[in-house]
Formats: structure tokens, C-alpha cells, sequence
């Protein structure tokens, strides 16, 4: 008699598990559809628990999950994760009833998503006690090349231990131009002949041909780029590619990047800082 008790116990509790879980709702947002090869690939995953009972993942076999991806390129070819590389885990969240969590994950850190190529993706939630995932829908999206609207060669000085410069490397700096719908956006992509060391989303073209873009004497890129006719954002890039400087500028007249005389410094000429509250409203890449 108690272990029937016991047995019926382990069914009910099982019974209320999987009713809870069929209740789970995936949805899958990316933050753009087209993007630049190279370019960072954003992933926003919502799951709500639409049942009465809370769900946990944990370290325990009968209490582990996780989210997963299924991606196709275009010949309905599976795209794998990296070598040694694993998905964030979920492990210590408990979801309780009508509650909702969401992740954002950068898929081009885990997934090889460098060619271009058309690609199909779902999000799946899996847990222990149940034999099926939860599926998001399937969400389109595409790597493509961009248009080349400025471009420059610059050299990077390799200097030994003891302060003497030795043979100069040169380096690539490009804007691109890479339109997605209505919306045109602005990249900045730096490359040599053996590697792509960084892809920058700069802003949204405002029917400026092209942002102004000016070296100093150490080789570091500054961007001035058109929001709107009253708001612009300065940028300044170093060799690498990565962005050191970021302001936005408030113009009633006229602005731009002009060089010291004195000190050979890149300067905004023109315009006014904007408050902190202003970055908010300009132009930014999605939900990252």
C-alpha cells in the first residue's frame, strides 16, 4: 500500500511538472535582420511561465535545462557552436507562475555566422523532466557585405622593447554603408590582409553622404556623424578598431573636426556637449 501511495505520489508530481512546462511561451527577437559580415549578431530570448506552478533550474539531473538555438543557412545546413564553447546557463533561476526572464546573447561569440549567407533560427527552452523543448518561432536574418563609402590606409608602428620603431605594418580603415529597409546604417570596419580586428555599428545615415572622419599624428580615427540637423555624435577609434571616445554635441550653427595647430590634437570645432540624457535618445543598436 505505500508504494502505491509513494508511486501514485511520483505520478501526480510528474503530471503537474509537465502541465506547467506546457504552458511555457518562447519568444525570439533579434535585433536587426541584415547584418554586416563580421558584425556582432544580438539575440533576445523572452520565456514566460503561463502555468500555476513555479519552474526551477537547477544543478540537480531532474532539475537541469537551458536554452539552445537551432540556425540553417540557406542550404538547410545546421550552423554549430565554436569548438569548446557553451551557451550561458540558466542554472539557479526559479520562474515562478505569470513570471517572465529574458537573456541577450551575442550568437557570433558562439556560432560561426562570418559568411555571408542567409540563415533561419529558433530558440529552444529544454528541462530534465520533460522529453520535448519549447520552440520560439523561426526568425530570418541574413549576412551580407555592405557598400564602401570611405576608405584609408594607415600604418601601425611596431616598436621593440628598447623604443626603436621597426617595420610599419599598414591597416584599413573603411566606413560602410549597409541599408535595411527604409534605414540606412553607417559601420566603421578596420582589416588588414590577415584579419578583421573590429565591426562598429556608427549610426544611422541622415542623407549625409558620408560621416567626417579625421586621423591624428597617432593614427586614431575621429568620427563625426549627423543624427538629425541639431545633433551629431563624436566617436574616437584607436588602431585596433576600438572606440575610446564617445560624446554627443548640440549645433545651432555649423561643427566640425579640425586640427590644433599647437598641440596637432583633433578637435570638435562647434556645437555644445549634450546633456547625459540626450545618448539615450540617439541612435543605438537594437537592444544591446
Amino acid at each position: 500500500m505505500l508504494k502505491i501511495k509513494k508511486l501514485l505520489l511520483v505520478i501526480i508530481f510528474a503530471v503537474l511538472c509537465t502541465n506547467s512546462f506546457a504552458q511555457i511561451s518562447v519568444k525570439l527577437e533579434l535585433n536587426k535582420q541584415l547584418f554586416l559580415q563580421y558584425e556582432g549578431i544580438y539575440a533576445r530570448v523572452t520565456f514566460r511561465n503561463d502555468s500555476g506552478n513555479s519552474i526551477i533550474f537547477g544543478s540537480n539531473k531532474k532539475l537541469q535545462g537551458g536554452i539552445d538555438f537551432v540556425i540553417e543557412n540557406k542550404k538547410q545546413e545546421p550552423v554549430s557552436l565554436y569548438p569548446n564553447k557553451k551557451l550561458p546557463n540558466i542554472e539557479g533561476l526559479i520562474l515562478k507562475p505569470n513570471a517572465s526572464e529574458e537573456m541577450v546573447i551575442c550568437l557570433s561569440d558562439y556560432y560561426d555566422l562570418k559568411k555571408r549567407d542567409k540563415y533561419r533560427i529558433k530558440a529552444n527552452i529544454k528541462h530534465a523532466r520533460i522529453p520535448f523543448k519549447y520552440k520560439s518561432e523561426i526568425l530570418p536574418f541574413s549576412v551580407v557585405k555592405g557598400m564602401n563609402m570611405w576608405e584609408k590606409i594607415v600604418g601601425v608602428p611596431d616598436v621593440s622593447p628598447n623604443g626603436e620603431t621597426n617595420i610599419i605594418t599598414q591597416r584599413t580603415f573603411k566606413v560602410v554603408s549597409l541599408q535595411e529597409r527604409e534605414a540606412k546604417y553607417f559601420y566603421l570596419v578596420v582589416e588588414d590582409k590577415e584579419a578583421v580586428y573590429s565591426v562598429s555599428l556608427l549610426g544611422r545615415e541622415t542623407g549625409v553622404q558620408v560621416p567626417i572622419c579625421k586621423f591624428d599624428i597617432y593614427n586614431n580615427l575621429h568620427i563625426l556623424l549627423k543624427v538629425n540637423p541639431r545633433i551629431f555624435t563624436y566617436m574616437k577609434y584607436n588602431i585596433k578598431g576600438d572606440r575610446e571616445q564617445y560624446a554627443v554635441y548640440k549645433v545651432n550653427g555649423t561643427i566640425n573636426l579640425e586640427e590644433s595647430p599647437e598641440t596637432k590634437e583633433i578637435m570638435v570645432v562647434g556645437g555644445v556637449l549634450a546633456p547625459r540624457s540626450t545618448y539615450e535618445k540617439v541612435i543605438n543598436n537594437g537592444f544591446r
